[in-house]
């Protein structure tokens, strides 16, 4: 967990005039979502408390200057979407994609970066591939995917598909053991993990295909409805975003992880 405190900006828009001294507490996956969610490494290797990561920049660029304070923990996925849905312990997650239960539950932000959609499979059990042509495709086979995690995007309903892996390992271990076909992940995110030292795509027997047909997926914030300054905090980061797109240097941030 780590506690970001930052001083007052000059000029704000009302709304984060009305968020300045308050400290927001966020969390994301524990199971990390690098580039844009991780713990930093020391030069062995090792993990540190420190969180860092695209997201986690753009969150301390946004409250920071106007006097917002957050605290930041990575949690199970599925404790950390409760937790935002309840308004406690936390108030917003990072990284989350859209689905129309999550709609109506949470205050999306506006997206903020997008990701390509793969299926990964082993070729070690299916040397030949697979032969998907088309998003219909994927349903034909036996899929997994993480616990907590939104599938709709590829149209599988929660509870349609086995989720019970906790981890990218596991994920790719039921692979290599024929406990099913394949798994749906973003490229930007598996790749990612070679940055902390977790080279999961180096694997010779996992191969991977991008879906076909499908468009990149957009990646948003969700902010609690049950608390008093939630939608005030999501207009904040709305505005913030917006113009920092128009800017160009949403971009520049983004690069600076995704080259």
């Amino acid at each position: 967990m780590i506690l970001v405190m930052v001083g007052l900006l000059y000029t704000v828009p009302i709304c984060a005039r009305d968020l300045s001294g308050k400290t927001i507490y966020i969390c994301d996956d524990g199971g990390e979502w690098p580039p844009y969610t991780f713990y930093e490494r020391t030069p062995s290797g090792d993990s540190t408390k420190t969180i860092t990561g695209f997201s986690v920049d753009l969150i301390q660029k946004i409250l920071g200057p106007r006097g917002i304070s957050f605290k930041l923990e990575l949690v199970p996925w599925k404790r950390c979407l409760k937790g935002v849905k309840n308004g406690r312990p936390f108030h917003m997650a990072l990284n989350a994609s859209f689905s129309r239960k999550r709609a109506q539950e949470y205050y999306l932000t506006r997206p903020y970066y997008h990701t390509t959609n793969y299926y990964f499979y082993s070729n070690r059990i299916h040397p030949e591939g697979l032969g998907i042509t088309s998003v219909d495709d994927l349903h034909q086979h036996r899929v997994c995917g993480l616990l907590g995690y939104n599938y709709e995007t590829y149209g599988f309903k929660e509870g349609n598909m086995d989720q019970g892996a906790k981890s990218f390992p596991a994920l790719i271990s039921k692979l290599h053991e024929n406990r099913c076909t394949l798994f749906l992940e973003k490229y930007e995110v598996l790749a990612g993990f070679t940055t902390i030292g977790r080279p999961l795509l180096s694997d010779p027997d996992l191969s991977r295909q991008p879906v076909p047909g499908m468009k990149r997926t957009r990646f948003h914030m969700l902010i609690s409805k049950k608390i008093p300054f939630g939608k005030d905090l999501a207009e904040l980061i709305d505005q913030s975003i917006e113009e920092m797109t128009a800017s160009g240097e949403l971009n520049r941030m983004l690069k600076t992880y995704i080259p």
